[in-house]
């Protein structure tokens, strides 16, 4: 009888080994399905980032058209750069009121824009997707904005830097503005 016992014993003790290194492996199978969805979201979020950065800029530059285009200039055409930053281009120079509307039409597209995705589309969204998408739109054409402000102010570029020249202030204003 004891040599039963002990054998009983050895094979439950194997049992519980197999059974623990079962458990080990499932262990394993779902951090690596934990894994693979973390690297699928990480590379489908900095898409749907990439894609509103491009789509928050090509609206900004559309913003400058038409601020342009409602005082009287004629765009010719956008540019939009592959690290950021674009240009509007019209066929005539600019008048004062011109040239200052037309500047702040861009920043002021990105500022109601994002207000409008913020508190009007974003809240609506079911998909997380697009709840994504719309809120990484929000928040780059709300700091965009405040960024231009610095930018524009202590470098001397941008559309701030133009409108503090067609305003005739001092540079910095606009960027001590931004910080503050």
């Amino acid at each position: 009888k004891p040599i039963r016992e002990r054998r009983m014993k050895r094979i439950v003790h194997h049992k519980s080994t197999i059974e623990r290194i079962l458990e080990r492996g499932e262990e394993a199978m779902n951090n690596q399905v934990k894994l693979n969805n973390y690297v699928h979201f990480a590379v489908q979020s900095t898409c749907l980032f990439l894609i509103a950065k491009y789509l928050k800029l090509t609206l900004h530059e559309f913003g400058h058209c038409m601020g342009g285009w409602l005082v009287g200039l004629h765009p010719v055409g956008l540019q939009i750069k592959l690290f950021g930053g674009g240009h509007t281009f019209f066929t005539e120079s600019w008048s004062f009121w011109q040239g200052l509307i037309t500047a702040v039409s861009g920043p002021a597209f990105d500022l109601i824009l994002g207000l409008i995705v913020f508190f009007l589309i974003f809240p609506y969204v079911k998909s997380w997707g697009f709840q994504l998408f719309w809120l990484f739109y929000a928040i780059i054409a709300l700091f965009s904005f405040w960024t231009y402000m610095i930018i524009g102010g202590f470098m001397g570029i941008g559309d701030f830097a133009s409108i503090s020249g067609f305003i005739g202030i001092g540079k910095y204003v606009f960027g001590i503005i931004g910080v503050l």
